[in-house]
């Protein structure tokens, strides 16, 4: 009997070729399918011990976390959280629909490389430190129509009150998500605008609260403390919330900030269009 399902299969991965203090260490993954999520297992507990997770793909750097912030993904996205255990997503799994789900994964070719990179902080204190992986993957069904991101920017807020953010510009490009979090201070509001027509606008308090509310039962968040966050995919429908960044003459944020001089760590998931071969 032929069935049609959706089964990640879970695997064990190949052991990091080393675990110690501030080094990177790395593991070369299996290619040839479509990747759902990455879990670290591991004796580290302190997040921050975590200094980076890289994921590169054919020699380009695709995803970049820091162990805070995957642990702060976890919190976000309402996910089942171990001590020790570190979630590097791709599909969501917080989407509502199998489309939302497969917009995040990550189709390797038999062709492709594919290291994971995991770089270590001061690990004293911690005894006999050790890291394995394992992964949640399906064959593919599709051809790699998306590439999943995930970076790190920073900008300064030099006063308080509106500062403006311009953003590049992408034809490719769309953003999945956006958590803002400053050194100090507090955000309080953000506007959008693409090309001097306003997209989207919102006080601190109605961001959070749609956060956790348009979501429904199954996708809704939970707004992390300190974090302004920009999710145009909240609904749960994750591969029609995607936000553009194409525009003909600008793409410009407006961050407001209550404290002059605040430094922003901007951390950004976002999926690239591949271009398409036509089959002549």
């Amino acid at each position: 009997m032929a069935v049609n399902g959706y089964r990640p299969a879970p695997r064990e991965l190949d052991p990091i070729n080393k675990v110690a203090s501030n080094i990177r260490g790395s593991i070369r993954l299996p290619v040839g399918m479509t990747y759902h999520g990455i879990q670290l297992l591991s004796n580290i507990t302190t997040s921050s011990k975590i200094a980076k997770v890289e994921v590169e793909l054919n020699n380009e750097i695709i995803k970049t976390y820091t162990g805070l912030q995957l642990k702060m993904l976890e919190s976000f996205k309402k996910q089942e959280q171990e001590s020790g255990r570190y979630i590097v997503p791709f599909a969501n799994l917080d989407a509502r629909n199998m489309g939302g789900i497969m917009s995040g994964a990550l189709v390797t070719y038999p062709e492709d490389s594919l290291i994971l990179y995991i770089t270590f902080g001061d690990l004293t204190g911690v005894a006999n430190p050790t890291l394995t992986a394992r992964a949640h993957w399906v064959d593919n069904s599709t051809p790699r129509l998306f590439i999943p991101r995930a970076y790190e920017t920073t900008f300064l807020l030099p006063k308080s009150g509106k500062n403006v953010l311009n953003w590049d510009r992408d034809n490719n490009r769309a953003i999945a998500r956006m958590h803002m979090l400053p050194d100090s201070g507090a955000l309080t509001r953000l506007e959008i605008y693409r090309d001097d027509y306003i997209e989207f606008e919102s006080d601190i308090a109605d961001i959070n609260f749609d956060l956790k509310s348009v979501g429904g039962q199954f996708a809704k968040k939970a707004p992390q403390a300190g974090y302004l966050h920009f999710d145009p995919t909240a609904s749960g429908f994750n591969e029609k919330g995607l936000y553009p960044t194409a525009a003909k003459k600008s793409l410009k944020f407006n961050i407001f900030g209550d404290t002059a001089g605040q430094a922003i760590t901007i951390l950004v998931e976002e999926l690239e269009a591949v271009p398409q071969v036509a089959e002549v």
